[in-house]
């Protein structure tokens, strides 16, 4: 098997899915399809999959097994594509992958650039606390010595080697950079997004999968108990879990899917009444990817006023205690001056 570091971003995944799709449908046998993709394809990580489907599918090898052997693929996307090969559907199939996983890139990418400007002004304010306690109050004290004025207290807190405050302030700059370092580079991985899928946006992503999954296995023929089977070992570790639970067994006892989602608070409100209406009039995997885009643009929205309160809030610090710090030796200094001149 492959090591995970060779597993194929989302972006790959529904790029490939969405030229698989195409070939498919234009009737190219999957053989000619993998050399005709050979020939443009720039990324590494699909040139071995496409290398592997050329020579290993005139052996007998289907092409759920061919992309299993590679290890480079989610269980998810190689069971799908495994029923779409079942049901005849895998143009289908292929296809609502290619939507699936762009959605799922567009979330990494929403949640990746999001973090990055927090990251980066925490950064700076510890940067400029540092060069503050370090390099600019030893000016400031040298020319208050010069001077023959007594150095403000806060000033006096601040510089001495074994004082408090400096330890404070030098403290908090370091471990506000230790820790913007540490979620910049989490927050770009794949562990990150999956973390941070847990925080305040939690519930608008949970929902946002649970359409786009569900939306997926029904366009794709599967049974509605099996696609609900399936949607929940993606959705074991969301805040969702318990409601999909809940949902399950409201279906189990003979309640209809729309009614068991909302019942189990999973939609509410509007997006329930789209459903029920989605299933009535034999639209389901059409609703479904409708709630999935509505639920991503949510998800999207919460994540920007979350970061919004906290880039607001490190800014205040910035200006806060700079400004604080500054005043308690400008104002001293201004005085002294002013002393000079007259």
């Amino acid at each position: 098997m492959t090591s995970n570091n060779n597993m194929l971003t989302h972006d790959e995944l529904s790029i490939l899915c969405w030229e698989l799709a195409k070939l498919n449908k234009s009737g190219i046998p999957w053989i000619d399809s993998a050399e005709l993709l050979l020939e443009t394809t720039n990324s590494k990580r699909i040139y071995l999959v496409l290398e592997a489907m050329r020579t290993k599918m005139p052996l007998g090898l289907s092409l759920t097994q061919v992309l299993e052997e590679t290890g480079q693929f989610p269980s998810y996307l190689v069971q799908m594509i495994k029923i779409g090969e079942i049901s005849g559907r895998l143009d289908q199939v292929l296809e609502a992958l290619s939507s699936y996983y762009k959605r799922e890139a567009a979330l990494t990418v929403t949640i990746k650039n999001a973090i990055t400007y927090p990251c980066v002004m925490a950064a700076l304010i510890s940067i400029i606390f540092l060069v503050l306690v370090i390099k600019v109050l030893p000016v400031f004290s040298q020319v208050f010595s010069l001077m023959g004025t007594a150095v403000p207290s806060v000033l006096i807190s601040l510089m001495r080697p074994d004082s408090a405050g400096r330890y404070i302030l030098i403290g908090f700059a370091v471990l506000l950079l230790a820790g913007s370092m540490i979620a910049f580079a989490l927050f770009h991985s794949q562990q990150g997004v999956k973390l941070f899928s847990r925080g305040p946006v939690a519930a608008c992503v949970g929902r946002a999968r649970f359409s786009s999954s569900m939306a997926l296995m029904l366009s794709s023929g599967l049974p509605l108990d099996a696609a609900m089977e399936r949607t929940g070992e993606l959705l074991s570790d969301s805040p969702l879990a318990n409601a999909f639970a809940i949902c399950q067994k409201n279906m189990s006892d003979g309640m209809s899917f729309p009614k068991a989602v909302s019942e189990a608070g999973i939609f509410t409100g509007l997006e329930a009444g789209m459903l029920t209406m989605g299933f009535r009039t034999g639209n389901s995997d059409a609703v479904m990817n409708e709630l999935a885009e509505r639920n991503q643009e949510e998800a999207d929205a919460q994540l920007n006023r979350v970061l919004s309160r906290f880039e607001y809030a490190l800014v205040m610090i910035l200006c806060g205690s700079v400004g604080l710090i500054l005043l308690s030796i400008m104002l001293p200094l201004l005085r002294m001056l002013s002393s000079i001149g007259g």
